[in-house]
């Protein structure tokens, strides 16, 4: 039986009301932007959907987002920016109380200002939030995605941070799929759902070391943030496109995890918009 996971994603348009620097990789400001607003306005919603969890327990967050793809460095008035929110199980249903605090007043991104514009559904291409009223759009059901054919094509939309027996590591398919089906079983307890099995758990992993990688190639990017916890910190993530050639009989659950990794991310820090990924499955001579 199909996990049937709740999801969402929304497109977010800021427009700028006061011009200033913007960082060159937006993720972490728009992470910020966010928990300033609902420590503000909303702090149960933090431990609810995003950090924390019942009883205190580490959950993955049921919020992530695709920053700004845009490297601008500067914001002018009446510039808009761009980014998505993922939305999964109880968040997916309780978006008003992530999105309406935004709209309450301006918000901070780098040194500039801006007003929260629009929110639009983008499975339904419905609006959500038009700048003055808000309305609920029902979520959907992630669609597995079948891993059809000998090829996958895995390409990083942001720049990707995978830690693998304590390193960081270029991503091969079974990190993936590890990572993957570990978020998306820890996601599933936190709302009080099943997820993977054992058994199901270890079919994947077996299947996914068969797998061989075609092709490589990737760069590292340095990425640089201000943590109040750590303060500055820089590393170096990976992006790039990598092809692996998938090992015959996948299992029951193998599109429902990869349809997973490409909706929530892989690696650490999703909900500042690493690990943004897209895979695409090619049959046999494709």
């Amino acid at each position: 039986m199909r996990m049937n996971l709740r999801y969402k994603c929304l497109r977010v348009t800021l427009e700028c009301v006061e011009p200033g620097p913007l960082p060159e990789f937006k993720g972490f400001s728009v992470r910020g932007m966010l928990l300033s607003r609902l420590r503000e306005a909303n702090p149960e919603a933090i431990e609810r959907y995003l950090y924390g969890g019942p009883d205190g327990t580490p959950f993955p967050s049921g919020v992530t987002l695709t920053p700004p793809l845009d490297r601008s460095e500067f914001a002018r008035e009446g510039d808009r920016l761009h980014f998505h929110l993922h939305l999964f199980e109880d968040a997916a249903e309780a978006d008003a109380e992530l999105v309406l605090p935004l709209a309450e007043r301006r918000l901070r991104l780098g040194a500039a200002r801006f007003r929260l514009a629009r929110v639009e559904d983008v499975g339904s291409g419905e609006t959500v939030f038009d700048g003055e009223r808000y309305r609920f759009v029902p979520p959907r059901r992630l669609s597995p995605l079948e891993p059809e054919g000998d090829l996958i094509v895995v390409s990083t939309l942001t720049p990707t941070y995978l830690v693998h027996e304590g390193r960081a590591r270029v991503p091969r398919f079974h990190m993936i799929v590890r990572n993957a089906a570990r978020r998306l079983t820890m996601l599933r307890r936190r709302f009080g759902e099943e997820g993977l099995t054992r058994e199901e758990a270890r079919e994947l992993i077996r299947w996914s070391e068969d797998a061989r990688t075609v092709s490589m190639s990737y760069r590292l990017r340095t990425l640089r943030r201000r943590s109040s916890r750590i303060g500055r910190q820089e590393f170096r993530a990976v992006v790039g496109t990598f092809v692996y050639e998938l090992p015959p009989d996948p299992p029951a659950r193998a599109g429902e995890v990869l349809s997973f990794a490409a909706a929530y991310g892989v690696g650490k820090m999703n909900t500042a918009g690493l690990g943004r990924i897209a895979l695409t499955c090619h049959p046999p001579g494709g």
